[in-house]
């Protein structure tokens, strides 16, 4: 049944994925889904959080002796796998976190928190990888150009069929460069 919902949400968008036609492609009675989820907005966060799981399981730590250069890469390897086994799920949180403006406010929230969950775990690991801590201000701008790197990387796979590998394949060494620009104290909070 969550697989059927991930595909028709995604395909449709969260406000037009109707619990008939998640039924139909489940191909499971409808009292199913009333059953198991209570509604749809309870296959939503089911989908959501199944998903997140996937992703959080794909993610592993790097070897210990591996320099940052080759643990960035397999971690930003492990994440556009992640995307390619997964691609419904991305799908569905980039299009529910613009659903706010048609009055789903819950979904979006929905959304944006599993991308803030996404985004602790990229921060996490990125801070694990360079030795530093995962609260201080270079982990944290890191892993949000490393997510706006992925989305717009994930945009340009779609609208001009560039492939995702290609377009992420600069980013270990562009982290690189921004931990070194921390490390030379080269930023300051204004700018």
């Amino acid at each position: 049944m969550l697989d059927a919902a991930e595909t028709v949400m995604a395909q449709y968008g969260y406000a037009e994925a109707t619990i008939p036609r998640i039924v139909a492609a489940a191909g499971v009675p409808l009292s199913s889904i009333y059953h198991f989820f209570g509604s749809k907005e309870g296959v939503l966060h089911a989908v959501m959080e199944r998903g997140a799981e996937r992703i959080a399981e794909t993610i592993t730590a790097p070897p210990a002796d591996a320099d940052p250069l080759t643990a960035l890469t397999q971690l930003l390897d492990q994440l556009r796998e992640s995307i390619e086994t997964y691609p419904h799920f991305f799908n569905l949180v980039l299009a529910t976190v613009d659903t706010a403006a048609g009055g789903k406010e819950k979904p979006a929230k929905l959304a944006r928190d599993i991308r803030e969950l996404g985004l602790g775990l990229i921060r996490d690991r990125i801070a694990r990888i360079l030795c530093i801590e995962p609260d201080s201000a270079a982990a944290t701008q890191m892993a949000r150009f490393s997510r706006a790197v992925i989305d717009g990387a994930l945009l340009a796979e779609r609208g001009d069929q560039v492939p995702l590998a290609q377009t992420l394949a600069p980013l270990p060494t562009a982290l690189l460069s921004i931990h070194k620009y921390y490390e030379q104290g080269q930023h300051s909070p204004d700018r």
